[in-house]
């Protein structure tokens, strides 16, 4: 099971730069904040703008208890050109090599699990399409996904890529690679909760992403 950063649930780990936590999703989600706080929402982002689920679910009944099912939903996005922050392991199966990037209001990322389709046999070059269990955040081992962290009245969702192409170039000194979209911005799909249970109301929309990264000496 994953279990995402910002939580201490021990569902399958997500964004493992580290198990116990990825310290620098504090300054994604500052960086992102202050983005989006610019008019024309910040480059590359809240132009595809396309989200459902539960934020104004209880708009009508504020006395309302909060649902713990209820997605935390986020803007849409473009692309996004390069991504700035690589960390994770080569070689561990609870700790994924992963490549970051804040969005308004929250980050992206690419994740590769070793162990888990399509790295069964490890980590390697190639090109990696979204389909199958690619589409479930639970099993992908190649994954695109975007993070909301609750508030209280929602959960914390992770959002997984239901189209597009991961393609891997190298793992030798850098780590580089890049996300194509299938056609058009890609549909991410909330898994929610700490049970990671896919949600199809909840929605996002975002381009791709491309990155040429050192792979810190932890991480090799």
């Amino acid at each position: 099971m994953k279990a995402h950063m910002l939580s201490n649930a021990v569902h399958r780990p997500f964004l493992g730069f580290a198990r116990a936590g990825f310290m620098l999703a504090g300054a994604f989600l500052l960086t992102a904040s202050a983005c989006s706080s610019d008019d024309g929402g910040g480059g590359g982002g809240g132009a595809d703008a396309s989200v459902t689920g539960g934020a104004d679910a209880s708009a009508g009944a504020p006395d309302a208890q909060p649902s713990a099912a209820a997605c935390t939903p986020v803007a849409g996005f473009g692309d996004l050109g390069d991504l700035g922050v690589a960390g994770g392991e080569i070689g561990s199966p609870a700790d994924p090599l992963a490549v970051a990037a804040p969005v308004v209001g929250t980050y992206f990322a690419v994740e590769l699990w070793d162990g888990l389709a399509p790295f069964e046999n490890g980590l390697a070059n190639g090109t990696f399409e979204i389909t199958g269990d690619q589409l479930d955040y639970n099993l992908c081992g190649a994954c695109a996904i975007v993070f909301a962290q609750g508030d209280g009245t929602t959960a914390d969702t992770v959002y997984s890529a239901q189209s597009g192409t991961i393609t891997v170039t190298s793992f030798e000194g850098n780590f580089t690679g890049t996300f194509t979209p299938a056609a058009g911005p890609t549909q991410y799909v909330g898994f929610v909760g700490d049970d990671l249970v896919r949600d199809d109301s909840c929605t996002v929309t975002g381009g791709g992403a491309s990155w040429d990264l050192a792979i810190p000496a932890a991480a090799q």
